[in-house]
């Protein structure tokens, strides 16, 4: 064999090994689509070990992207039935909630760096950087997602759970 081959068949083995470790990594690390989960689904993967291996930029985007999905769902519902998808979106939450927070959150403090501190704390020019970094329809969207559900949580006597440092539920 002469090296031109040899190279040639080192080079086919280095391409195999790099791709077989390319698509291991990705399914191994990929984070699943929120959109495609039914709360419980989302629920039982927050408390899994490959979500606390997740870094924390991947962990909010991975709620980021399901609160997205909430709100985008409740808008292409049909407005005589957005009642029933909130309950079913707050009778999820409850039974989360009665789950209790998943292991790996605990016995965590907040976090003095957390989106709230950050922008709290942030200059004015990083605030309004970080504020176009975000569609402001979307903005305006959730924002009317979360006055849909504070108002159907009142309705069945209930108040809108407070989440992170300082509580807050969602935009207001």
């Amino acid at each position: 064999m002469d090296s031109k081959t040899k190279w040639i068949i080192a080079s086919a083995i280095a391409a195999v090994v790099l791709a077989t470790s390319g698509l291991v990594a990705y399914f191994h690390f990929s984070v699943p689509d929120p959109a495609k989960m039914s709360g419980e689904q989302i629920a039982k993967y927050v408390k899994s070990e490959d979500f606390n291996s997740l870094s924390r930029q991947q962990r909010g985007e991975f709620f980021h992207q399901a609160m997205d999905s909430r709100v985008n769902t409740y808008f292409s519902t049909p407005p005589e039935e957005r009642t029933k998808y909130l309950d079913k979106i707050i009778d999820e939450m409850g039974s989360m909630r009665r789950q209790g927070p998943p292991p790996g959150m605990r016995d965590r403090r907040p976090d003095a760096n957390g989106f709230r501190e950050r922008f709290q704390n942030a200059k004015p020019s990083e605030r309004r950087a970080m504020q176009e970094s975000s569609d402001p329809e979307q903005r305006a969207r959730q924002r009317m997602f979360f006055q849909a559900m504070r108002t159907r949580m009142q309705q069945r006597g209930m108040q809108m759970p407070r989440f992170g440092p300082g509580g807050g539920g969602g935009p207001r």
